[in-house]
């Protein structure tokens, strides 16, 4: 139900993972591998990035790790 509500809405805008973007995904994921940040988060970076997404909204404090600004 939720997620119905959401495909909908027309402010919202959902990003999908093409397999052109998987190689810069596993690049990032090698380089913070010592940080264990997820490989979810490194897509979401790349995502951000091919996007021009210049914050996140997130309680997930990884995302700053990798340099993104964040909120809250």
């Amino acid at each position: 139900m939720v997620l119905g509500l959401l495909r909908g809405d027309p402010a919202l805008r959902i990003l999908h993972v093409s397999e052109q973007m998987e190689e810069d995904i596993d690049r990032e994921f090698a380089r913070y591998r010592d940080k264990r940040i997820s490989y979810t988060d490194c897509s979401t970076k790349i995502l951000m990035e091919r996007q021009k997404i210049e914050t996140i909204f997130s309680f997930d404090e990884n995302f700053e790790a990798m340099g993104l600004s964040r909120i809250p």
